[in-house]
């Protein structure tokens, strides 16, 4: 369990990361014409880490009850808990 564990929490780190913004604060046009506070917050990447580890959670969740033989059949399953 601790792998899975790990592996689910790094997928949230690296989606993150590409999530995140970098825009250069106070030159220029900030994206979507956002204050200069609210783009410093943009740029931190804490919105897209809650944003991924939300969605990350409950995708999984429904795509298990939606079609749970499906979900324990496929291959990536069998790798997933070897690996964990």
């Amino acid at each position: 369990m601790i792998g899975r564990q790990l592996m689910v929490v790094s997928c949230f780190f690296i989606l993150a990361r590409v999530t995140t913004l970098d825009v250069e604060v106070g030159r220029g046009e900030n994206i979507f014409g956002v204050s200069d506070a609210f783009q410093s917050f943009l740029n931190l990447g804490l919105h897209a880490a809650l944003l991924m580890t939300i969605m990350g959670a409950v995708v999984w969740k429904l795509a298990a009850s939606a079609f749970p033989k499906v979900f324990f059949n496929a291959p990536f399953t069998y790798v997933l808990l070897w690996i964990g």
